[in-house]
């Protein structure tokens, strides 16, 4: 079961079928050794969870978020070694990637650094206008580490997503849309209600379906055609087995509304 918590780094709280989780440490929520380990509890917690049906990703305030806390950087090696810090940002994130529940994310103002590289991890992304994304490792004399390099270069062409990566100047909204890094583009009122009624209506899918359709093109995306085919044919006999797609069938062949579960 996903625990609610409407006080912290990451506030989660449960709306029917759909569980919001909102970054809040203001004013540009930066990702904190406190917002990873609520993350990694979280995410399991979704996927876990047969109630829950989707996941809405967003920052509290005017932005979304801007990726690692700086003001902790003093304590790698301290804490938590060098390569320990960036495997489990990383492996928090492609957690966020893998998740058999659809992730959307609702941008607002900056999405940069590790917040964009999360971002890139949900399944859709809708933007109001205020949005930035943009990764400016490089001004720090340092590069993404979270995923960046490698699922911003899959999702656009290889010559956009290194001019991202090489001269730091973020992409806005309107420019994302174009580029094919968002998904959808909003009214800055009307953000919070899309993201929503995408979550709503993928939870109202199959969950079966969802979630071996999302393994098919996360996973099977990454391996080459002859090994992606294989993962899709597994997953689409585990559908066939459930007792979704005898619904599906009766509910087609009866000209009704399926029902399930």
């Amino acid at each position: 079961m996903v625990a609610e918590r409407a006080s912290g780094p990451l506030r989660v709280r449960t709306i029917d079928r759909v569980v919001v989780a909102t970054m809040d440490a203001p004013p540009m929520n930066p990702v904190s050794r406190e917002m990873v380990a609520a993350w990694e509890e979280t995410i399991a917690a979704v996927a876990s969870d047969d109630a829950v049906r989707a996941l809405v990703v967003t920052g509290a305030g005017q932005h979304f978020c801007v990726g690692a806390d700086i003001k902790q950087f003093r304590d790698i090696g301290v804490v938590e070694s060098e390569e320990g810090f960036f495997r489990r940002r990383s492996a928090m994130v492609g957690t966020i990637e893998a998740s058999p529940k659809p992730v959307i994310a609702a941008v607002r103002g900056n999405c940069l650094g590790g917040g964009f590289e999360l971002a890139l991890a949900c399944h859709l992304r809708l933007a109001d206008r205020s949005a930035r994304f943009g990764l400016p490792e490089i001004r720090l004399g340092v590069m993404p580490s979270w995923g960046g390099t490698q699922r911003l270069g899959r999702l656009v062409r290889r010559d956009v997503a290194l001019r991202m990566l090489l001269t730091a100047d973020p992409v806005p909204a309107t420019k994302a849309l174009e580029l094919g890094l968002i998904t959808e583009l909003h009214e800055a009122d009307e953000l919070d209600a899309a993201a929503m009624a995408w979550a709503e209506r993928l939870a109202a899918q199959p969950r079966r379906a969802v979630a071996a359709i999302l393994d098919s093109v996360v996973r099977g995306g990454d391996l080459p055609l002859a090994e992606g085919l294989e993962v899709e044919i597994a997953n689409a006999l585990i559908c066939r087995s459930s007792p979704d797609a005898s619904e599906g069938s009766r509910a087609f062949l009866e000209k009704r509304p399926p029902n399930f579960e």
